[in-house]
């Protein structure tokens, strides 16, 4: 009887043991987020940032980047400009806290006329960027790209200031930096220092507005649909021989992933 019973007890365990074991199997392989039997959530798993993602906005980070640019009312415009184009000095600040792209592409580091990262060039736009890093910039420093309305508002200011984009006055390297007589950058095959042609100032005092480089504008829903690539760019650029190129009344188009040595930005923000 006694060897009987001991077989019965053994065979009780190894059931329960097999349930047991398949229950452990099935929980290791569940996506619950309740732990088996133990009524506890599990540690999270580290959350991947897609590389796609734009930089999210920090209080701290973008006091020290929007500190650091003059803000000019555009009354206009009823928006306030960054003063001048947005400086390579100013986007270097942007890729050291992490708010704008580390790395650009091989072709714009190797690219001469290319001003972010180079000492030399820190007072020139940030030149070489592509909407997506212009409008990140802005973001990151608390406002945004201008729209076109805002751009050609502030240029136009009414038709009460007449400049060489608004009226048949002839443009010369006195009011801003082309191509003009086939001499890029007026001579200098390149971008000038911000705010090297205060004859050329808009209404409110904005510099290089025409002139230096193509200014990407923002997207609003009248332009265009949110899921095209397609962007404009106004204002000319230090590679432009056409006057007709600094009428508020020309817009280039572009994509939005594209650069080249003539593309920069200003920003605005709304207080």
């Amino acid at each position: 009887m006694a060897e009987i019973q001991t077989h019965t007890v053994t065979q009780a365990e190894t059931e329960m043991r097999r349930k047991t074991n398949h229950l452990t199997t099935v929980c290791i392989a569940s996506v619950l987020f309740i732990a088996c039997g133990l009524g506890e959530k599990p540690a999270a798993p580290p959350q991947k940032v897609s590389q796609d993602t734009e930089p999210q906005q920090s209080s701290v980070s973008a006091g020290k980047v929007t500190d650091k640019i003059q803000w000019v009312f555009s009354a206009p415009a009823g928006v306030y400009f960054s003063k001048s184009e947005i400086t390579a000095a100013l986007y270097v600040i942007c890729q050291d806290e992490g708010g704008c792209t580390r790395e650009p592409p091989k072709a714009v580091a190797a690219d001469p006329a290319c001003n972010i990262g180079k000492a030399e060039k820190r007072d020139h736009p940030a030149n070489c960027v592509s909407w997506r890093d212009a409008d990140a910039f802005c973001r990151y420093a608390g406002g945004r790209l201008p729209t076109m309305k805002e751009w050609m508002a502030e240029l136009n200011a009414g038709g009460d200031v007449p400049k060489p984009w608004n009226s048949a006055q002839k443009i010369t390297c006195d009011d801003l930096v082309w191509a003009g007589m086939h001499r890029n950058g007026c001579g200098k095959d390149g971008t000038w220092p911000v705010c090297s042609k205060p004859a050329g100032n808009s209404a409110s005092g904005i510099c290089d507005m025409s002139g230096n480089v193509w200014e990407w504008m923002d997207v609003t829903p009248e332009v265009l649909k949110a899921s095209d690539d397609t962007r404009f760019l106004k204002g000319g650029s230090w590679r432009e021989t056409s006057p007709n190129h600094f009428s508020t009344a020309f817009t280039r188009v572009g994509k939005a992933y594209e650069w080249d040595a003539s593309f920069g930005f200003h920003c605005v923000r709304e207080k």
